[in-house]
């Protein structure tokens, strides 16, 4: 079964990377067809553009989960450029989780997946934050329409309240945004508390 969802997520990955590629030809395209119309300044412009849209990527590389790390790459991939309504930020690399890394990402994915379908619609917005020394944990704080953020957390109670998880916990709270917290606890030095 491990395996499985190894593989699961290798194929979202290359996925990512045939959207990041198809993506990079066209921005070569329009950059070139701009400079054959004698329009540097333009294509100075949209390459400005077209940087900012990939470095989204760059804070992925911190996460040193591979199953993760493969999951968010193709969730930010498949928004293109909706990207701009989910926002990631690492502060930690999660080290303490390599081993829960097949897990973690099913929870990620669990927990994300519902909201991939009203990002694109600029109905709701997602930062996710990644960090922690003490208590390593993933925040989604979700905000937008009303009800979609509260049927999103009465879906998110349930789903969690049903699972059982054996190194971390998974909370959620809904005050003006969702928070939805996965923790694990950790000593100084990385490693799981007993």
């Amino acid at each position: 079964m491990k395996r499985v969802a190894e593989l699961d997520y290798l194929e979202k990955l290359l996925e990512a990377q045939k959207i990041i590629r198809h993506d990079c030809m066209n921005h070569f395209q329009v950059v070139h067809g701009y400079l054959q119309i004698g329009r540097p300044e333009t294509a100075r412009e949209y390459l400005m553009k077209a940087t900012k849209s990939f470095q989204r990527y760059s804070v992925l590389g911190k996460i040193c989960l591979p199953q993760l790390q493969a999951y968010l790459t193709w969730a930010l991939a498949s928004l293109g450029e909706q990207g701009d309504f989910l926002t990631i930020q690492v502060e930690d690399s999660l080290e303490a989780w390599k081993e829960d890394d097949g897990e973690v990402a099913e929870v990620i994915s669990a927990l994300f997946e519902p909201l991939l379908k009203d990002l694109p619609q600029q109905q709701v917005q997602c930062q996710m934050l990644i960090g922690g020394k003490e208590y390593t944990h993933i925040h989604l704080l979700v905000h937008g329409q009303e009800y979609l953020v509260k049927e999103y957390a009465g879906r998110i109670k349930a789903w969690s309240e049903a699972r059982h998880f054996r190194n971390f916990t998974v909370r959620s709270e809904l005050t003006d945004v969702l928070r939805i917290q996965v923790g694990k606890e950790t000593n100084n030095y990385g490693n799981n508390r007993q």
